[in-house]
């Protein structure tokens, strides 16, 4: 469907349409490893801040023990 969409609008020729498949295949293939990192770093960010929490109740409870 989108070679007959390109070759109805746009006509351009077999070698362009391969090379615009070419850089679709790229950025899809880009655009899915940034989306995967992304995931990464935000699961490591929830982790970093529970962690963080937990840090702090203990440093709480040190404090109220020292008053």
């Amino acid at each position: 469907m989108r070679e007959r969409l390109a070759a109805e609008v746009l006509l351009l020729e077999d070698a362009d349409l391969k090379k615009m498949e070419k850089s679709r295949r790229t950025l899809e293939s880009s655009l899915l490893r940034q989306t995967e990192l992304l995931g990464k770093m935000r699961s490591q960010v929830a982790a970093a801040k529970s962690e963080a929490l937990m840090e702090a109740k203990e440093l709480r409870v040190k404090l109220r023990l020292v008053q």
